[in-house]
């Protein structure tokens, strides 16, 4: 099996399409020294860094799939218009990516979760591997009604997804078919590796007041100004990315670098956190699954991957407390955390060994 080449396309609609792949495919490259990977997306390198021996094909990368105007709120207008340069040039891109695919001799292409790579993918008679917890086609399909540019992207989505020898579906995905032969696998996340007692000693924490981390990414998503000021904050170590820790005095902010760096990586921070302060996502979700981590989630209304599928999960397995729009005030954030540290801490039976299952099924596809 020496000398195969996978291409690999990566949503950037957030990041955790881009980190639970990263771990999946570093466990197919462990296992397959002389894999070759291209990675063709723009995420940041950061986030694939465990991917370092990749090429990256950026020039082969898709547009993202929705744009936002911030992390929580779609841009419909922007989205629509996006969408119809893609549909008007559909054909042309298909056969562009299916030359390339030929070029660099790809045996398989893997998508999380693009759909028209798969299409390219038939064409140039290579199989194709969608990996992920929804399709693009079926969340434009419950924009539909606010776009007609929607529900064409859908149709042409649904199609390209028909084109996949195979759909690894992750836990939460809806229960409607997706047009692909499909096979449920367990959740792929991160597991922490320090104690709680080493990433409070790296924090440099000196008492024993519970952690909460604020994790946003670049959206605030609250007034955390106005919470970290607060006398209620004198009750907690509250921790933060660093553009959180400059947006409010009081807020213990984090150089993930120099952690890095000390062995403590940021699923370190959610397994030593009382509590977790974050939007919804898969990458989130799974973090707080393999970590048992308790979870404060601000409600996005706007995305049905949310509300339809991630939030109920959060609930059920978490115990989780939301945050409604309406109600993403210092006032509110503090008392959903005091209400989530009288709750236990998160205790579940889900399997989580998603990547060990995933990458046989990869293997088995390239032999």
């Amino acid at each position: 099996m020496a000398d195969l080449t996978v291409a690999v396309y990566l949503s950037e609609h957030g990041f955790g399409h881009g980190m639970r792949s990263a771990l999946l495919l570093q466990r197919l490259v462990a296992e397959l020294p002389h894999l070759r990977l291209v990675l063709a997306t723009r995420l940041p390198q950061w986030l694939l860094s465990d991917l370092a021996r990749a090429t990256r094909a950026e020039a082969m990368a898709l547009p993202p799939p929705l744009l936002q105007r911030d992390s929580l709120t779609v841009d419909h207008q922007k989205s629509c218009r996006s969408l119809q340069r893609m549909l008007s040039g559909w054909d042309d891109e298909v056969a562009r990516q299916s030359g390339w695919l030929h070029e660099l001799g790809a045996d398989l292409v893997y998508c999380d979760v693009p759909a028209l790579p798969l299409a390219a993918a038939r064409h140039a008679g290579i199989a194709g591997v969608a990996v992920g917890n929804f399709t693009w086609a079926w969340i434009y399909e419950r924009y539909a009604d606010l776009d007609p540019r929607y529900a064409e992207a859908a149709r042409r989505c649904a199609e390209a997804y028909g084109d996949a020898r195979l759909y690894l579906r992750l836990p939460t995905a809806p229960a409607e078919p997706s047009g692909m032969p499909e096979e449920d696998i367990p959740w792929i996340g991160r597991s922490p590796s320090r104690t709680k007692a080493e990433v409070r000693q790296a924090l440099r924490l000196t008492d024993s007041r519970p952690m909460v981390l604020l994790s946003f990414g670049g959206h605030l998503g609250v007034p955390v100004s106005e919470l970290a000021q607060s006398a209620w904050a004198r009750r907690f170590h509250l921790v933060g990315g660093r553009q959180l820790a400059g947006a409010g005095g009081g807020i213990i902010g984090v150089d993930e670098d120099g952690l890095s760096a000390s062995g403590v990586e940021y699923i370190d921070l959610i397994a030593a956190a009382d509590v977790v302060v974050s939007k919804p996502g898969y990458g989130m979700l799974a973090d707080c699954l393999f970590a048992r981590s308790r979870l404060v989630y601000l409600v996005r209304p706007e995305f049905p991957e949310a509300s339809l599928l991630l939030e109920p999960t959060m609930q059920r397995l978490l115990g989780a407390v939301s945050i409604t729009p309406e109600g993403r005030t210092a006032q509110r954030v503090a008392d959903a955390v005091d209400e989530a540290l009288e709750r236990p801490a998160p205790h579940h039976e889900e399997r989580l060994d998603g990547v060990a299952v995933a990458v046989k099924r990869l293997r088995e596809l390239l032999e």
